[in-house]
């Protein structure tokens, strides 16, 4: 785990990107902003809180599970009961274990909750827009990149206070 000072001008930049992608961040000004190498994403982390998982070269911008809906918000889809044990074990979402889905296009991050409680497990990249998503019966619907208890999880765990 390395990590690094980020340019104020290039946290911005990022934080660009991932609204571009239907991420709404609430940061307020930059004052402080570090990259921290896990397992080949960068963690962006702006005035010591986890916001970001980036890798640029592939264009992937996932919020932190932690900080979604603290000072990160994306699309959910609700996931019955069934599917949560899958999920939080890192198995993508499946189309049959979705119960509910707000808009969100092909490519857009999209936030993983459970239908019980409403807390977010996972977060992925969805593999088609929510109306596919909701005429679908069977097949992945989003791939799975960030749960709760993965390496990127338990590293910003050693870390951060949350």
């Amino acid at each position: 785990m390395r990590r690094v000072q980020v340019k104020r001008k290039r946290a911005e930049s990022i934080i660009s990107e991932a609204v571009k992608r239907n991420i709404s961040l609430s940061v307020g000004r930059v004052r402080r902003a570090e990259m921290i190498e896990v397992d080949g994403l960068g963690l962006l982390t702006i005035n010591g809180k986890p916001l970001l998982l980036v890798d640029e070269n592939e264009e992937l911008y996932i919020p932190f599970i932690a900080e979604v809906g603290k000072h990160v918000s994306c699309p959910s889809i609700v996931v019955d009961m069934g599917a949560v044990s899958y999920i939080v074990n890192g198995a993508d979402v499946m189309a049959p274990g979705i119960v509910f889905c707000e808009e969100f296009e092909e490519g857009n991050a999209v936030c993983v909750k459970t239908e019980k409680y409403e807390k977010v497990i996972a977060v992925g990249v969805a593999l088609m827009a929510s109306e596919k998503v909701e005429a679908l019966k069977k097949g992945k619907a989003v791939k799975n990149h960030h749960h709760v208890g993965d390496r990127y999880w338990n590293s910003a765990k050693d870390l951060f206070q949350f």
